[in-house]
């Protein structure tokens, strides 16, 4: 026999009692979740308060109106579950997103967003984006952005409502990046927001920061109609010209090309103009770009990047002459030129011959490194690879055999003899070009501040199999491109037509037109042999300072 309950409309009458009696916030929300549990919390209540005084029923009383309709799925509205239309609260939500003074009620609707119908979120989402006291608030453009962000595949008149509506910078950023990405189907929307941003000079930059997040890794773009337009109202804006020119070149502008070539080889102009605009050429490939790298190649501070863009062309030249000038790269640079040597079958090849020689030290060849090279497949250069550098993995045995070692070595009398300034000096060196550790270092991989590092056990397995247990965004992912390179990492990021792939040298943003193969291994990204080549001081020094709680100090430069 079911049981059911019959609540008491007593108690209901003593919750609503509470609910309009008192001014204790604390008590009145404790009788609206009664009444609610109750069953008691009608429409017609809750209706009501939202005009009530305090705040937090307010919100509450949003929540509870909306909180059965279906809400968006990471993929967006559910194509299964509609949610319905409410013609009497939308009118009222949108009263209050002009009126009300309060942030929270502001983000509680924000967050309301993503139950509504999509043709209902317009009007909602234009109050709330034009209220400029919140343009600088943390929250509520990504919340008003991820509730119309699904108009883009069906309204991009729509986007443009709410950003002619707004002038919250990021909001302006979120809808310009989404109508740039789909120029090509639907290239209208585009230049209408570029009209915006002529109407709007002050809030052209975050139209155009739009663009570049969205064209990132693109050759080539159609031009909007309007374009040469922008380029005459923006040419003498010294904030907006070089983005300006950035895109024109993006677009197909042989006049801004000319000009980002001429910034690249000016000594007088500031070093990080110069680099922008070598990545922009890099980035658009013109048909001197191998002449232009090869020219900067021995430029400091702008030789990675040209590195990076002597790296398209399959020539067994530029392997051996990066071979043969590496010892002119600074410490800081090595990783990228090592980088763009294992990107190639032939050219990792002289990179092993200039190690096994002893031109290139042994221990700039990372274990990362040595897995992409492993990953080409070569029978011929893997051998070579086993001979110079030593085994890729190694099996379960081995690594089981080695935490045994170092968890017996590593005792605390031991660990309190290590120099933590030396431990965090190695952590930068083998470490921080993949991890964070006391907000400094590389996004690659998770992020040690907070981990279970204070364990020795962990850290070591952690260390010595890291591939024992991988997250799915940290599994390293190899693309062969058209061009004949290799590109491994992490994907951070991707849209429809580009992926970001992050390594420990840099980021490369690649069309996915230009992937002929793709493959993603279950292995972490982490490198297995990581500490195989230290000393046993540098081990204990490097797992002391792992272990330590807190931050210390780097090492005093040795006196010259």
């Amino acid at each position: 026999m079911r049981n059911t309950f019959e609540p008491s409309p007593a108690l209901i009458a003593a919750a609503r009692e509470i609910l309009v009696s008192q001014e204790n916030t604390k008590l009145r929300l404790r009788a609206l979740w009664s009444l609610h549990a109750l069953g008691g919390a009608d429409r017609g209540t809750l209706v009501f308060l939202l005009k009530d005084p305090d705040e937090n029923l307010r919100v509450h009383a949003i929540r509870l109106l909306t909180d059965f309709w279906p809400i968006d799925t990471v993929l967006g509205p559910s194509a299964n579950l509609q949610p319905p239309h409410d013609a009497e609260l939308l009118a009222i939500f949108q009263k209050m997103a002009e009126t009300d003074g309060s942030g929270l009620v502001r983000l509680a609707l924000a967050s309301t967003l993503q139950r509504m119908p999509l043709a209902d979120r317009v009007p909602l989402a234009t109050a709330l984006a034009g209220r400029e006291e919140d343009a600088e608030d943390h929250n509520l453009p990504c919340m008003v952005w991820y509730g119309i962000s699904p108009l883009s595949e069906t309204s991009a008149e729509a986007l443009l409502q709410v950003a002619k509506a707004t002038k919250w910078p990021n909001l302006i950023r979120y809808i310009s990046r989404s109508l740039a990405e789909k120029i090509e189907k639907n290239p209208e929307p585009v230049a209408a927001i570029i009209e915006f941003a002529i109407s709007q000079p002050s809030l052209a930059g975050d139209v155009f920061d739009g663009f570049s997040d969205g064209f990132e890794g693109w050759r080539k773009a159609p031009a909007p109609r309007n374009w040469a337009a922008a380029k005459v109202a923006f040419e003498k804006d010294g904030e907006l010209v070089d983005q300006a020119r950035e895109l024109s070149v993006l677009f197909g502008d042989r006049e801004a090309m000319e000009s980002l070539k001429k910034i690249a080889f000016d000594d007088t102009a500031a070093l990080a103009d110069r680099e922008a605009a070598l990545r922009s050429l890099i980035d658009s490939q013109p048909e001197d770009l191998r002449a232009i790298c090869e020219k900067l190649l021995r430029t400091r501070d702008l030789n990675r990047s040209a590195v990076r863009g002597l790296g398209i062309y399959d020539d067994p030249e530029i392997g051996l002459k990066l071979v043969k000038d590496y010892g002119l790269f600074s410490l800081n640079e090595r990783p990228a030129v090592i980088e763009v040597l294992v990107s190639r079958p032939a050219w990792a090849g002289l990179l092993l011959d200039k190690i096994s020689a002893g031109g290139i030290p042994k221990a700039d060849l990372t274990p990362f490194h040595a897995r992409q090279i492993y990953s080409f497949a070569n029978e011929s250069l893997t051998a070579q690879l086993t001979a110079v550098w030593g085994k890729v993995e190694k099996s379960d045995e081995a690594k089981e055999l080695r935490v045994s070692e170092l968890r017996g070595s590593l005792t605390g009398d031991v660990l309190a003899k290590a120099d933590l300034s030396k431990g965090r000096a190695l952590f930068a060196s083998l470490c921080s070009g993949c991890h964070t550790m006391y907000e400094s270092g590389g996004k690659l991989g998770p992020n040690l501040t907070g981990s279970g590092r204070a364990d020795l056990g962990y850290l070591l397995e952690n260390i010595i199999a890291p591939s024992a247990v991988v997250p799915n965004e940290y599994r390293m992912t190899i693309y062969t491109l058209a061009d004949g390179r290799v590109v491994s990492g992490v994907a951070a990021a991707a849209t429809e037509r580009t992926i970001t792939v992050r390594s420990i040298a840099d980021e490369t943003t690649i069309e996915r037109s230009a992937i002929v193969n793709e493959v993603s291994f279950p292995n972490s990204i982490m490198p297995e042999g990581l500490i195989d080549s230290l000393a046993a001081e540098q081990t204990r020094d490097l797992i002391a300072y792992l272990m330590y709680p807190t931050q210390v100090p780097l090492p005093e430069p040795a006196e010259k």
